[in-house]
């Protein structure tokens, strides 16, 4: 299911990406730094950051370190004392 690999494993569209039209592979960190655009205008529309950053979580996955930084991401958004 393409919605699912969009949303658990984001970064899996930019290889898929790549290997139809033979555009160079991006780095997760080129991914990331793409995203931060719409994730800052977003935050001035007054979205809520868990809502952004828990789905881009999944840019990490399959990466070294990836439990670790994925659970910052989404930890951040949390309020103290509350787990994700």
């Amino acid at each position: 299911m393409l919605g699912r690999t969009a949303y658990q494993d984001p970064y899996r569209l930019a290889e898929i990406d790549s290997a139809l039209t033979g555009a160079p592979l991006p780095s997760r960190h080129d991914v990331v730094e793409r995203m931060l655009p719409f994730i800052e205008e977003r935050l001035k529309q007054g979205a809520p950051l868990k809502a952004i950053n828990a789905p881009y979580a999944g840019i990490v996955s399959g990466a070294a370190g990836c439990p670790t930084l994925a659970a910052h991401l989404v930890g951040r958004c949390s309020p103290p004392g509350i787990r994700p």
